[in-house]
């Protein structure tokens, strides 16, 4: 989706008047990854001041770039799902021993029982069952549903409990709209009595629950000062989705646009086995998976001048991209990086190893070890909080659910490290071109000193041999300043 069709579907939410969200429906998650409530109810029912907080966490599951936070994910083929190898379900679940069964039989992550030699006859006697549990047909049928079939829910959220990598309580919320597709005139005018058709749409937006902070408030029904009562707030989306996508301004279900506050993780078994979708890599991998590949390729190749020219062809050809596909977000492939290779001088030699450093970048089994630094990093960053939390408190029996999942953090700390899961779904080799081209400034960086350069003017910057040591030589001009101090140029 470009930036223009997401901001229109965010414009829906811009005010309860305009707003024509048919129903709401969600599931409060503990830290015990217990449902404690769920409700389904038309919006509309809603006091007007819980409407407005509603609607700043649906635009917010749409805020982000494209390519960063917001990526275009589309539906793994029917085909390759239903041709998984015995043992797994044909959703591509891969299935986990029953503790109370022995020999090869065992229970599916999401029900049903399997052995090592199903027959075809029992995979298609179980098909309609299975086909539920995937991606594209749940998320239709909780559509065609306009989220009124409570069983649907359940089925969904109990997915999501088995599948998101999260510690402590959070919220699953869920929406339904149908929304009237303006059409829209040769010069961009919209018609709003002219539609082009109906857009009927799920936003799911998943927003985590923290405890309040302690404190003394004032008691109005007593007239007194006491200490303030805790309690889970729901906080901004961390992860969501808008199905089906709104491509070219209508419906596409081979596609969603999943959000995702962090650019540096993935939900990667919420995404394989409850959407089942191909994924991009996260923006900050995408970065450096490609500065890590670069180095690789170029190896004693990598002077400054080869860099430079790097850089300067790479923003080249995404500038060019941008202008031949207007408002359209730009990827980079492989036969177009290594175009971008050869035209900087590259030599044959060290274009030889391109294709093949440019698939590592997309291995799944490397990625899932960068994931789990980068969970390790939260975690730990969620502990420290927790730790804070529990010190500020006068008990702990004050902080339901606090405790717990300080410990699920720890736990979680302490096993993702050895966690041997390594997700089966298809990574597309691409890279989004903002995450690796330098379309602002030009960065000269090392351990004493940080030098930026606009990347429409690199060519103030030139190596030359002074002393017999290879610098760097930049012009000093008029409008040169040094802490705000201007500089005289001149010889």
């Amino acid at each position: 989706m470009t930036k223009k069709e997401v901001n229109e579907i965010k414009s829906l939410f811009d005010t309860i008047q305009d707003c024509g969200i048919a129903r709401l429906a969600g599931c409060y998650v503990n830290g015990e990854k217990e449902k404690a409530l769920t409700f389904s109810e038309p919006f509309y029912n809603l006091p007007d001041e819980e409407k407005y907080k509603y609607l700043e966490i649906f635009r917010k599951t749409l805020s982000g770039t494209p390519g960063k936070n917001l990526l275009d994910m589309h539906f793994e083929d029917a085909g390759e799902i239903a041709t998984k190898e015995p043992g797994k379900l044909e959703t591509g679940i891969e299935e986990t021993g029953n503790p109370g069964k022995t020999g090869a039989e065992g229970t599916g992550e999401f029900g049903g029982t399997f052995t090592g030699e199903t027959a075809i006859s029992d995979k298609i006697e179980n098909k309609k069952d299975i086909e539920l549990n995937t991606g594209r047909t749940l998320l239709n049928s909780l559509r065609a549903s306009e989220l009124k079939d409570d069983s649907l829910l359940e089925r969904f959220y109990d997915h999501v409990i088995e599948t998101y990598n999260y510690v402590g309580n959070y919220l699953i919320l869920m929406i339904y709209q149908a929304y009237d597709v303006p059409g829209v005139t040769t010069d961009g005018i919209e018609m709003d009595d002219a539609s082009d058709e109906v857009y009927s749409y799920v936003l799911c937006s998943i927003c985590p629950m923290k405890l309040t902070k302690p404190g003394l408030g004032f008691d109005a029904d007593l007239g007194e000062i006491h200490t303030l009562r805790q309690s889970f707030a729901v906080e901004l989306p961390d992860i969501g989705f808008l199905f089906p996508a709104f491509n070219g301004r209508s419906t596409d279900d081979q596609a969603l646009l999943y959000s995702s506050r962090k650019t540096d993780m993935l939900q990667e078994v919420f995404l394989e086995k409850v959407l089942h979708v191909s994924v991009t890599l996260p923006a900050k991998q995408q970065k450096e998976g490609f500065t890590e590949f670069v180095s690789t390729v170029l190896g004693d190749e990598s002077s400054f001048e080869t860099v430079l020219a790097l850089q300067e062809n790479l923003k080249e050809t995404v500038e060019n991209r941008k202008q031949e596909a207007a408002g359209e977000t730009v990827f980079l492939d492989k036969q177009t990086m290594r175009n971008v290779f050869e035209k900087s001088g590259v030599s044959g030699e060290k274009l030889e190893a391109f294709d093949r450093k440019f698939d590592e970048q997309f291995d799944m089994k490397r990625l899932r070890e960068r994931q789990i630094e980068a969970e390790i990093r939260h975690v730990d960053a969620e502990v420290r909080r927790g730790d804070a939390e529990v010190n500020s408190a006068a008990t702990e029996n004050e902080m339901p659910g606090s405790s717990v999942a300080k410990n699920n953090a720890q736990e979680n700390r302490g096993t993702e490290r050895n966690q041997a899961y390594v997700p089966s779904f298809k990574v597309e080799e691409k890279l989004f071109a903002d995450n690796v081209a330098p379309l602002r400034n030009f960065e000269v960086r090392n351990k004493n000193m940080v030098l930026r350069v606009s990347s429409r003017h690199t060519d103030i910057i030139d190596t030359r041999m002074i002393d017999g040591k290879k610098c760097l030589v930049i012009e000093l001009t008029d409008d040169m300043t040094v802490n705000g101090i201007p500089v005289e140029g001149g010889a």
